[in-house]
């Protein structure tokens, strides 16, 4: 009865140092793939901020076409009922034109950084939750291993301390 006694304690010592070192590698892998979907996000963002980018080209682009048809036809209309351009309200409607959209222009551009800004700033976080889930994991994996080598030597210990009780 003591050898199966003995038996079973340096089994089951052995038992928790693998049961252990399986949680280990488990709080390894899942650091490691919650790092890789993290970084996926990373990869999004920083897709993101190029179509901002790409956006803002051509929306720009196509609203720079549109004003200078739209200052043509000023022009064209101004011109056909015999208006002087160069002086007076043709030239300070045509002049205040292109002061309201430089403005316009300078806001887009404005709420285009912001955009920028935020996918920039989602990156950051992003990056520091990858991290810190990455020494989370490595925590956990490290007491899982700590466990582990304990219970090993405890059950080791004790299957020493049964053997003398019964055998020496």
């Amino acid at each position: 009865m003591t050898a199966i006694a003995i038996a079973a304690t340096a089994a089951s010592s052995l038992i928790g140092f693998m049961g252990n070192m399986a949680a280990s590698q488990t709080a390894s892998r899942i650091g490691a793939a919650n790092a890789a979907l993290t970084g996926f996000d990373i990869q999004v963002a920083d897709h993101n901020k190029t179509a901002i980018e790409q956006k803002f080209q051509l929306d720009t682009e196509r609203a720079d076409i549109e004003f200078k048809g739209l200052q043509a036809e000023t022009a064209m209309a101004y011109r056909f009922r015999g208006v002087d351009l160069s002086e007076g309200t043709p030239l300070d409607m045509l002049t205040r034109n292109v002061e309201e959209y430089e403005f316009d222009k300078l806001i887009a551009e404005r709420e285009k950084d912001l955009q920028i800004q935020k996918q920039t700033q989602f990156q950051s976080f992003k990056r520091m939750e990858r991290d810190i889930g990455l020494m989370t994991a490595k925590a956990q994996s490290s007491a899982f291993r700590q466990q582990g080598f304990a219970s090993l030597l405890g059950g080791a210990a004790k299957t020493a301390t049964m053997y003398e009780d019964a055998y020496l």
